[in-house]
């Protein structure tokens, strides 16, 4: 993993961080970002393909109709993310590390679907922000993303992946303490 400022990228009580970016505290907040959502490797594709299969689900989908559920992303985005009809907010691209913290700890759940990444900073920050993350088993993906600490789904099937975000969704003491093992497993890896 390479590293990173684990002090700037630590975790913050998630209620004020979701308040301090204007979410309400009980509003589930999925994150994504890269830099490009036309950069295939990122897999802008199975992203859409996983929401849709995520829609799927009546209890999400109930969590949606209600305005209990929130996609957001930073980085460079796509208006077909919108056309989804989950309610979705962008920060566009951020360049102060304290601005991401923030918003990586007012995240439930982070979602990396590469089709190929090393070690993406996007799971790396989020992990020691105390989020968990969800992804693709590939790259180095498989090698820190584990039941513990987040959700792997199989390479490139979003059914299954969908599958594991509503799970999560509906279980979010689980991920609560799946968040707290991410944010110990990046301490172990890249100490300041």
């Amino acid at each position: 993993p390479y590293s990173i400022n684990t002090e700037i990228f630590s975790p913050t009580d998630r209620s004020e961080a979701k308040y301090a970016i204007d979410v309400a505290p009980d509003c589930f907040t999925i994150l994504v970002g890269a830099e490009s959502a036309k950069e295939r490797r990122k897999g802008f594709d199975l992203l859409m393909t996983t929401l849709q299969q995520l829609r799927k689900n009546p209890e999400v989908e109930m969590l949606i109709k209600r305005g209990k559920l929130l996609f957001w992303s930073f980085g460079g985005s796509s208006p077909e993310i919108e056309k989804l009809g989950i309610p979705f907010r962008s920060f566009g691209y951020v360049n102060d590390d304290r601005k991401l913290a923030q918003i990586y700890s007012a995240s439930n759940l982070v979602i990396v679907p590469s089709y190929q990444d090393n070690y993406p900073n996007l799971m790396i920050e989020a992990m020691s922000c105390g989020s968990p993350v969800a992804a693709f088993a590939v790259g180095g993906l498989k090698d820190l993303v584990t039941s513990d600490v987040g959700m792997l789904a199989p390479a490139f099937d979003t059914t299954e992946l969908a599958k594991q975000v509503a799970r999560g969704i509906l279980d979010p003491k689980k991920l609560s303490l799946q968040g707290q093992l991410a944010r110990e497993r990046i301490l172990d890896l890249c100490p300041i």
